[in-house]
């Protein structure tokens, strides 16, 4: 599981845009949502690479379902979702297999829709739903570790 929110903020810095949210907590705009998914997209394959760079497998995992956060105090969230459940299954077999599931922090409804969740939230409900014995959490934008077994 990693985080995304630098590399958002990097993002919007180079096109000169505001980010409606960083944290995936509060509302998520549709250019918010679309940087959200560039980011993401491109930490997950730098990931990948330096797995690979070191002999592990490794797969993206879209393990997340989401549905949209709603309407809070007035305020319509958009595009920010929260985690409804994990694909604990899809995770334990890539795992089983000596694969590496590498989640981004987003969710997809059961249309296809994509959601930006927190990523600390998303941490903790793969941890609980793979019932890990530890959380481990690395230094800003590296990501999370859960520990079974």
């Amino acid at each position: 599981m990693h985080g995304a929110s630098a590399q958002i903020k990097a993002l919007a810095d180079e096109r000169d845009v505001k980010a409606s949210d960083l944290d995936g907590a509060g509302v998520t705009d549709a250019a918010t949502l679309q940087m959200a998914l560039t980011a993401a997209n491109r930490l997950t394959h730098e990931i990948l690479e330096g797995l690979s760079a070191n002999d592990l497998r490794a797969a993206y995992a879209n393990a997340v379902i989401a549905h949209p956060m709603g309407i809070i105090q007035g305020v319509d969230h958009l595009f920010t979702g929260k985690v409804e459940r994990v694909d604990a299954e899809l995770l334990q077999t890539l795992l089983t297999q000596g694969i590496v599931p590498v989640v981004p922090p987003l969710g997809f409804d059961g249309d296809g829709k994509t959601y930006r969740v927190n990523s600390d939230g998303v941490a903790v409900a793969i941890a609980d739903a793979l019932k890990a014995t530890k959380l481990i959490s690395s230094p800003p934008t590296t990501g999370y570790c859960a520990k079974t077994g």
